[in-house]
């Protein structure tokens, strides 16, 4: 039985280290979601925000904000400045959008080049990032209107909770339970509808309409090992979390701990100094994090182009219908044997000399039968 995403996986991470040009690609891809792909998530403490922050909202514009901050508030303070902050950080999100989106592109087309051995410049990528733009951002926004329709559904309790007080308690259970029954699996299959249709349209050229519609039948098709492809992908996540959970705990915060208590004991009195070297050493921990997200984004959108080639062009067959259909399987019943080795004829005629004299004469007489018969 030969291993299925075992093979991809190590393609992949060979490609994520090889080719470090993916990682710029990478680190911004990963602002539109979890392996640069849209993600739907849903929890309870996911919904409970959601209510918390439309309560806030509520507050905001009635002018019974906790914080004291509503809206009548931050127009009568508002001036040019503002106005102009404003504008800055509208820019600045409108780019990085832009950004993200277009590392989108470039990250899944440069993994396709580079699983069949073109090595494209950081330039080339980034066109075809540019060519894909408006096709990748349409998707994004059609996905995420319906994770945001899914997801206002989930959050209909606490609407409830908001506006209709006295309704809330049954209202609560019924559509929370409803909603997770429901929208859980929905939200998963439209995740994988976009990755496809992501895939189709970057490296098979295909348009929204198309590529949507060959997405949807890619995992009708392959549902099994798409969702086991996602275990596996989750799987090494939770290791990679793991070792670096360790690391800090166990080697940088005592590191970390140990420098500060010098620093403090060394330079006593030097409050800026100490400053410096601890935003340096958060800094150089930042830098190191975006790191690691951007070459774990890359593995993860290599793991997944590698699977949708390998899906569009052989098909996969599900590593569990494998083991179930081994296990079913006529030929692996093994055939219990005899752990005693088969006597030899003259062996037991040997033993049987010891036994009575009449079957001595009759042994003597087959022992010298079988040696006129080999003469």
């Amino acid at each position: 039985m030969e291993p299925t995403y075992r093979p991809i996986l190590k393609r992949a991470w060979q490609i994520a280290w090889r080719f470090k040009y993916l990682w710029f690609f990478g680190l911004f891809a990963a602002l539109l979601g979890t392996g640069g792909m849209y993600n739907i998530n849903f929890s309870v403490d996911e919904a409970s925000n959601q209510g918390n922050w439309l309560m806030s909202l509520k507050g905001f514009l009635s002018g019974e904000s906790a914080t004291g901050l509503t809206w009548d508030k931050l127009v009568a303070n508002m001036n040019i400045w503002i106005v102009v902050l404003f504008l800055m950080l509208l820019l600045a999100g409108l780019f990085l959008l832009w950004l993200s989106v277009v590392s989108q592109g470039a990250l899944i087309y440069g993994v396709k080049e580079a699983n069949q051995g073109r090595t494209l410049l950081f330039g080339q990528a980034f066109a075809k990032g540019r060519e894909k733009f408006w096709s990748l951002l349409a998707l994004n926004l059609v996905m995420g209107l319906i994770a945001l329709a899914i997801l206002m559904i989930v959050t209909l309790p606490f609407l409830i909770l908001v506006f209709k007080p006295q309704y809330a308690t049954t209202a609560a259970s019924l559509f929370i339970a409803a909603s997770f029954m429901v929208m859980v699996p929905l939200g998963v299959v439209i995740s994988f509808v976009i990755r496809y249709s992501l895939f189709f349209i970057v490296n098979k050229d295909r348009s929204i309409k198309a590529a949507i519609s060959e997405g949807w039948r890619m995992f009708k098709r392959n549902w099994l090992p798409s969702a086991e492809m996602a275990v596996v992908v989750w799987l090494v996540y939770m290791a990679v979390g793991l070792v670096l959970f360790l690391v800090v705990k166990y080697l940088v915060l005592p590191a970390v701990t140990f420098i500060f208590t010098m620093l403090v004991s060394t330079y006593v009195g030097s409050e800026t100094l100490i400053v410096i070297m601890v935003s340096l050493a958060l800094l150089f921990y930042a830098v190191v994090m975006l790191w690691v997200r951007a070459v774990l984004n890359v593995f993860e959108i290599s793991s997944w182009v590698l699977l949708f080639e390998k899906l569009n062009n052989e098909g996969v067959e599900s590593k569990v219908v494998r083991l179930v259909t081994a296990a079913l399987s006529p030929d692996n019943q093994k055939k219990v044997l005899s752990t005693e080795p088969e006597a030899s004829e003259e062996v037991v005629l040997k033993s049987a000399m010891g036994r009575k004299p009449a079957m001595k004469k009759v042994v003597r007489k087959k022992i010298k039968d079988d040696e006129l018969v080999g003469e």
